[in-house]
């Protein structure tokens, strides 16, 4: 099963991943708006409005892989996030995060979307890498890899727009 912690970012790859007959695809998110978009792209998903700060809605060790893309930066608490992972990932289970850079929320970027026609900006939360990093390694899990990304147009001297971590659960 994959589970995704929706964001706001709804791209082509994980149409393709949704729309894959070998997964059972679980998606959270707080807001009506992202699951009715989500549900358009994937009607067979399982979808949740759900507050992430509280305790997931998903069995114990029944997660194969998750996916959180744009939502840290709006959860002040990573460990609690972090701690949820671990609990729904099954031993050896694969977490893959792209957030907004964190020079770019230095900047003052942050989202943005519409709802019912009205503006909303979520709070934003300033964490580091290391801030990251240190909250999922404490959960028990390893990383496997760390890379930042600028669109194809951003020059060379322009701060990263995403930071993508992939981490790895310990399978004890």
């Amino acid at each position: 099963m994959e589970f995704d912690l929706l964001g706001e970012k709804k791209d082509d790859t994980r149409e393709s991943v949704w729309h894959s007959e070998q997964l059972w695809v679980v998606g959270l998110d707080f807001s009506q708006e992202m699951i009715s978009r989500c549900r358009l792209a994937a009607p067979e998903a399982d979808l949740h409005i759900t507050d992430l700060t509280t305790p997931w809605p998903i069995d114990e060790g029944t997660v194969d892989t998750v996916v959180i893309d744009l939502v840290l930066e709006h959860i002040k608490d990573l460990d609690h996030i972090a701690e949820e992972c671990a609990r729904v990932l099954r031993g050896g289970g694969r977490l893959r995060i792209s957030e907004l850079h964190p020079l770019r929320q230095q900047a003052g970027k942050g989202a943005r979307f519409e709802e019912a026609g009205v503006l909303v900006e979520l709070p934003v939360y300033m964490h580091t890498t290391e801030a990251y990093v240190t909250a999922f390694r404490n959960a028990g899990f390893g990383l496997d890899a760390l890379s930042e990304h600028r669109a194809p147009t951003d020059s060379s001297s322009r701060s990263p727009r995403l930071l993508a971590m992939v981490f790895t659960q310990s399978s004890t």
